[in-house]
């Protein structure tokens, strides 16, 4: 089995050999010992959080959002869709394959979106491993009997200063089993990651 740190370093490694031209959100699939892992990269951590401004969240409190209500935050489905087919077309060239979805920030977003999806699909997943994700999911919209079993192999693991998983934290929308790490660290790049989760027990 891959080890939370074994992934943490493979996002890693991902993100640093992303290219600059690659859209907005993309993944990179892999078996390895055969576990296929499936590891969605953003361009935007930074720019989301600059984009979400304090009108973004009230409008978020208050439902204001006038883009149609799914199961997903609405933030990142557009994502989610653009990225869907490949993430489909690595499952389905072997669907006996277990499947571990891993990701960083927006990554990681995505990644428990897919988790519930592949749920709802009832796809061979295995675990979902995040590392300063933002909530995902529309907790008005899950059905708790897909929700149940995705909390139950996902890991969300956020820095306790990290300023991004705590940004719909007002708001309907949740994570999927969200771990803390007790951490003063000023930075939350996945290095920072990387370096607090040999620190920790898990």
């Amino acid at each position: 089995m891959i080890s939370d740190q074994t992934i943490a370093e493979n996002i890693k490694e991902a993100i640093y050999y992303r290219q600059k031209d690659d859209t907005h959100i993309s993944m990179s699939s892999s078996v390895i010992g055969g576990v296929r892992h499936i590891i969605f990269t953003s361009m935007g951590n930074a720019d989301f959080r600059n984009s979400y401004t304090f009108l973004t969240l009230i409008s978020d409190m208050l439902g204001l959002d006038d883009r149609k209500e799914t199961w997903a935050n609405p933030h990142f489905q557009s994502d989610w869709e653009a990225i869907k087919p490949l993430v489909m077309d690595a499952i389905n060239k072997d669907d006996k394959i277990p499947v571990i979805l891993s990701g960083h920030g927006v990554g990681g977003s995505i990644a428990v979106i897919a988790g519930y999806y592949l749920t709802m699909k009832h796809k061979n997943l295995i675990r979902v491993v995040t590392f300063g994700a933002l909530s995902a999911l529309n907790s008005k919209k899950v059905r708790h009997g897909f929700m149940y079993p995705l909390q139950k192999i996902t890991k969300q693991y956020s820095l306790k200063k990290d300023p991004l998983p705590k940004m719909f934290r007002w708001t309907k929308y949740c994570s999927a089993g969200r771990i803390v790490i007790d951490s003063n660290s000023e930075f939350f790049s996945i290095d920072d990651y990387v370096d607090e989760l040999w620190m920790v027990k898990l």
